[in-house]
């Protein structure tokens, strides 16, 4: 029993070391790209919503550690979607588009973000091939 739980705290650990870097560096690299767009040279990494922006980010992240979720393919998910996310919001920023719905919907980014990784170990899970699981011809039945 001692051994599991060391494997589930060791991925707890590390995860929440993950959800750390990636929300650090989404938020910075946002940050940056629109400090650059705007021709602000001497604008900080990190702003005062930084902070607020660095938890929405790393919220579902944190969330699979905590799950102890360790599969490749529920972090790739949770990475395409977050950069999906945040290339938009990034995009809308710098075209001068934003206004306070693109700041509420980025409040909930946690909520798809979290749906696509859970959704693709919904995947993993099974062990037919997608092609199969798509098409709801089961072997067994």
């Amino acid at each position: 029993m001692m051994p599991h739980n060391r494997t589930y705290v060791s991925r707890a650990v590390i995860g929440l070391g993950c959800a750390f870097i990636i929300s650090f560096i989404v938020v910075g690299a946002s940050t940056y790209l629109w400090s650059q767009s705007i021709m602000l040279d001497d604008l900080p990494l990190w702003r005062f919503s930084s902070l607020a922006q660095g938890i929405v980010v790393g919220l579902p992240y944190g969330i699979l550690a905590l799950l102890g979720v360790s599969a490749l393919r529920a972090w790739a998910a949770a990475g395409c979607i977050t950069a999906l996310l945040w290339g938009y919001y990034l995009h809308v920023t710098v075209s001068g588009q934003a206004d306070h719905g693109i700041g509420i919907a980025m409040f909930f980014s946690p909520a798809p973000v979290l749906g696509a990784a859970l959704l693709s170990l919904l995947i993993l899970a099974d062990d037919r091939p997608a092609d199969e699981i798509a098409s709801h011809n089961s072997s067994g039945s």
